[in-house]
């Protein structure tokens, strides 16, 4: 298919080409459409490690004949390949650059291509993980990433039975689920001392809070023991036991345990700060806050955390930063009117007509060792885990990252990146 003749702009003619040379070109050209080729099987999705691309020419009587092919990998292709097409619309077809990169490639076509082996879930992969990723995550296996119960979990199994006991018998619900909470505790007692290695136990309540619980852990050498669901619900409903009756006193510690249960939910935090309001224990309830926006990268999470805290800094008589916290609820989120209708009161009594703008209000919680969530240790965690991830194979954990950095940028390219991992 390579043109019979080229035109010749100087001399305004037409002129024939020479046999050899339409040759060389035709490799050269077949060469740089298959490197193409494969640039698009890469792109098409992070899964995709290998590739063939092979090229064939008509043939009258036998339909098509096979003149090459080519066995591409994704490291190999990213290292060898891609710096050469960068290069390519420089560089003259008659020294055939591309044909001869590609004659390292040449392979024979497989009879049947087995797909790549990719684990739906973390349970079901027993992969061990490189030394660096086990530092960052503090875990030494992909399983041990794992944050969901089995469907059939028999102590879940117990949790919806008490549950549906306590619409008619919520005392006896409530001694059931404490026993439930000291079997467990039991259980993951026996699991800490049976361990080889400092260890914690605690609950997340998705892929993502997993993800980013190493930020709260200085020690690397730790690990972390996942709490199992039962445990942590069981407790939830001890604590909502004691705040309906509006025995809040009693209902502290509990949600203390709840907290410390579960060190990087925002539910947690959002339990515990809901007793020390209803406690008037502001001081306490700045700390929880000021904890939780150190990991938070869910927007609606960083909404109410910083609404609460305004409200605490206000009692405790810190005016300009209950200002200037009130001023960083996102608006649209579910306590976006609220603080809105809050800061007018507290201008009010400031005496302030103009609420502080976004720059001001960053600037001023900063000076008070605050910053803007997401942290750069969150973002940098999730980013480092992502990449990490990815080139190691672990697509499901590394897509929860990618899909959190996505949200939170905005990237296109994250977006799409998210959805090739699908």
């Amino acid at each position: 298919a390579m043109p019979q003749r080229e035109y010749d702009a100087q001399d305004d003619a037409w002129r024939e080409l020479d046999e050899d040379a339409r040759a060389i070109w035709a490799a050269e050209h077949d060469a740089r459409v298959a490197l193409t080729l494969a640039a698009a099987c890469f792109a098409a999705g992070t899964c995709i490690t290998r590739c063939y691309v092979q090229i064939a020419a008509p043939d009258s009587e036998q339909g098509e004949r096979v003149v090459a092919t080519y066995f591409f990998g994704r490291a190999a292709y990213l290292a060898d390949c891609v710096p050469v097409a960068k290069d390519l619309e420089s560089m003259d077809m008659d020294d055939m650059p591309c044909k001869r990169v590609l004659e390292a490639y040449e392979s024979t076509a497989p009879e049947t291509i087995e797909p790549a082996e990719v684990h739906a879930r973390p349970r079901d992969d027993h992969r061990m993980l490189p030394p660096a990723l086990r530092d960052l995550l503090l875990a030494d296996t992909a399983d041990e990433l794992e944050v969901m119960e089995e469907d059939d979990d028999p102590y879940v199994a117990r949790v919806v039975e008490l549950r549906e006991q306590a619409k008619v018998d919520r005392t006896g619900a409530f001694e059931g689920f404490s026993r439930l909470v000291e079997e467990l505790e039991a259980k993951c007692a026996v699991a800490e001392l049976l361990a080889t290695g400092p260890v914690q136990t605690q609950f997340c309540d998705n892929q993502l809070v997993r993800m980013v619980l190493p930020v709260l852990e200085e020690d690397r050498s730790v690990r972390i023991l996942r709490a199992p669901d039962a445990l942590y619900f069981a407790q939830h409903e001890i604590c909502s036991f004691y705040a309906e009756q509006e025995d809040f006193e009693r209902a502290l510690p509990e949600v203390r345990h709840l907290y410390d249960l579960a060190r990087s939910s925002m539910q947690s935090h959002f339990a515990l700060i809901n007793v020390l309001a209803r406690l008037e224990r502001f001081d306490e309830i700045i700390e929880v806050a000021r904890h939780g926006l150190r990991i938070a990268s869910d927007r609606s999470a960083i909404g109410y955390l910083f609404y609460r805290l305004a409200f605490a800094y206000w009692n405790c008589d810190q005016l300009d930063l209950a200002l200037a916290c009130y001023r960083l609820v996102p608006r649209g989120e579910e306590s976006g009117s609220s603080a809105l209708e809050e800061m007018q009161g507290l201008m009010n009594e400031m005496g302030v007509s103009e609420p502080p703008t976004f720059e001001e209000a960053v600037e001023t919680i900063r000076r008070a060792g605050l910053e803007l969530p997401p942290v750069p240790a969150v973002a940098n965690q999730l980013a480092d885990a992502a990449v990490q991830l990815v080139d190691n194979g672990f697509f499901f954990l590394a897509r929860g990252c990618i899909f959190q950095m996505w949200r939170t940028m905005g990237n296109d390219e994250l977006g799409s990146l998210n959805r090739s991992l699908g």
